[in-house]
């Protein structure tokens, strides 16, 4: 018998007594509305977290985590207002992330972050929370759960170690300032947190110059590391920055978000031996929003932009406002050598050192200066004088104008690794999990190589064997800015405001007196006390008891 919608059927049949039952009317409209009743029972979304990421798997005390949660919609129907996924550390929430819908058969990925603890931990990622506002076929299976070891910090003999991070060389091009130093900084900051050793790479830095080494090659960098009490040396370099930015646009300044990822290389190397024991490579990405965020390409195509390696010492632009980041350059067509920038008022009067670069014949080296003088106070709007310091004379010079009124780009520390206002955006968060990820490689390589590990903790105890209170050092450099470089420090009883007699070399006559206004593990800053003349290589001594 055939049902056709909208007509009624009448049914008539007779029972075991040859009774006719009474016929019954049925609705066909009515068996089809009990139907799709019943089928709708089973027709809805069905919300899963499918995978729960942790990024790195293990990571090391301190690390910044990236959590990801993968949410699919396995129902039969999609889900058109917004809901969200909720994060759990030990039961403790740590935000929610929001989806704008879900059709059925698809997936979306949400994420949040969170600071690695020592101990075991249970990491949950709950999708419709809170409250379950979504009505799905399943509401048993919305919980997915990870257990994560974070170890409980860095065991003997690694903790007695000490390692010097060298340069990181940038080969981004992405317009960001301070990229190489601003990632051996993170690194070296994480490795102290871990309890390592490590040696401040300004003080690397300045070693090698003062000893005319070349930080690229792994020999010169090796020896300077050893140098200052080094068993260890990290250097590398950024290989990427890559951002997507998916927002309006007002001139180079954008205000919402995009995502951006970040990827390292580096290369750990034995001092003793100049070898390289392992190379390492991590990846950070980030994505989310941010207050404030450049668009580099604006900022590039500047009419009045010009290219700072174009030869001599160049400034990128000819006027500044205030607060507007100054780009300086210098192409070296001479030997290669180190070379420096200092910043003079007009009148002469010096305001800022802005440190060494190592420039091969051929290369250029870049600056940035943030307007601020060595006390870190802003200038005021004048002209300036940038000049280039070779070790021994003034090389070249350009000038600076600042004038007053508001610029067209962001704030210096917008686009400079390391600075707060850096580290909130999202180029920030993936240099801080690019880090995070190698630091984590560099902990577990070194671990598995218990020779080098054991040779690189002999070489550091050595270098820690205590000091004679008379202990002589050495004139090792004098600086442009009036500073002298002792090649004593913290590791020799040495301490800030601490008084030194200047003996000569030549007869051991008492030349004069320096007072100590910073000191390093390995090398302090002095000033003199008085007017006299000094050489390198005159010898210091500690004033008599």
């Amino acid at each position: 018998m055939t049902l056709t919608t909208g007509h009624r059927v009448r049914s008539s049949a007779v029972n075991a007594n040859g009774t006719w039952i009474r016929p019954t009317i049925i609705g066909t409209a009515s068996l089809l509305l009990v139907a799709l009743v019943a089928c709708g029972a089973f027709a809805g979304p069905d919300l899963v977290v499918s995978e729960l990421v942790v990024d790195p798997p293990t990571p090391l005390p301190g690390a910044n985590v990236l959590l990801t949660a993968i949410v699919e919609n396995r129902g039969d129907a999609g889900v058109s207002s917004r809901f969200f996924v909720r994060f759990d550390a030990d039961g403790v929430s740590l935000g929610t992330a929001a989806i704008d819908g879900l059709g059925a058969g698809e997936r979306a990925a949400v994420s949040t972050s969170w600071v690695a603890e020592p101990g075991h931990h249970t990491i949950t990622a709950e999708t419709d929370q809170p409250g379950n506002r979504i009505d799905e076929n399943d509401e048993s299976n919305n919980l997915s759960q990870v257990s994560v070891l974070v170890a409980l910090g860095v065991a003997e003999p690694f903790a007695g170690v000490r390692v010097a991070i060298g340069p990181f060389e940038d080969r981004t091009a992405s317009g960001f300032f301070n990229v190489g130093a601003g990632v051996a900084d993170k690194i070296a900051a994480r490795l102290g947190e871990l309890g390592m050793r490590t040696v401040d790479r300004r003080e690397l830095e300045e070693t090698m110059q003062e000893r005319g080494l070349n930080p690229y090659l792994v020999a010169d960098a090796a020896a300077a590391a050893e140098s200052v009490g080094a068993a260890l040396l990290v250097t590398g370099s950024v290989t990427g920055i890559d951002v997507a930015q998916s927002s309006l646009i007002l001139g180079a300044v954008n205000v919402t978000g995009g995502s951006a990822e970040v990827e390292l290389a580096a290369n750990v190397v034995d001092v003793t031996t100049v070898q390289s024991l392992f190379a390492l490579s991590a990846a950070g990405s980030h994505e989310g929003t941010a207050k404030v965020k450049i668009d580099f390409g604006a900022l590039l195509s500047l009419p009045d932009a010009r290219d700072v390696c174009a030869g001599g010492l160049v400034a990128d632009r000819d006027a500044y406002y205030r607060g507007e980041p100054i780009a300086l350059g210098y192409r070296n067509q001479g030997p290669a050598d180190w070379y420096g920038v200092e910043i003079y008022t007009s009148t002469g009067t010096l305001l800022r050192w802005l440190g060494w670069h190592y420039i091969a014949t051929g290369a250029c080296a870049r600056w940035t200066w943030d307007q601020e003088d060595s006390f870190g106070e802003s200038v005021d709007p004048s002209v300036f004088v940038a000049k280039l310091w070779d070790g021994a004379s003034y090389a070249t010079s350009t000038n600076v104008l600042i004038r007053p009124g508001a610029g067209r780009l962001a704030q210096v520390d917008e686009i400079t690794v390391g600075t707060e206002t850096f580290e909130e955006s999202i180029v920030g968060g993936a240099v801080n999990r690019a880090v995070d990820r190698l630091v984590s490689d560099f902990v577990r390589s070194l671990e598995s190589a218990p020779l080098p590990l054991a040779r690189a903790a002999a070489f550091s105890e050595s270098q820690d064997a205590p000091h004679s209170e008379d202990a002589i050092g050495q004139i090792a450099a004098t600086l442009p800015d009036g500073r002298i470089v002792i090649n004593v420090g913290l590791a020799s009883g040495v301490s800030k405001g601490d008084f030194f007699r200047v003996v000569s070399q030549v007869d051991d006559a008492i030349l004069g007196e320096v007072v100590v206004v910073e000191v390093r593990d390995y090398v302090s800053y002095a000033v003199k006390t008085s007017d006299f003349a000094l050489q390198v290589g005159d010898a210091v001594r500690f004033p008599d008891p």
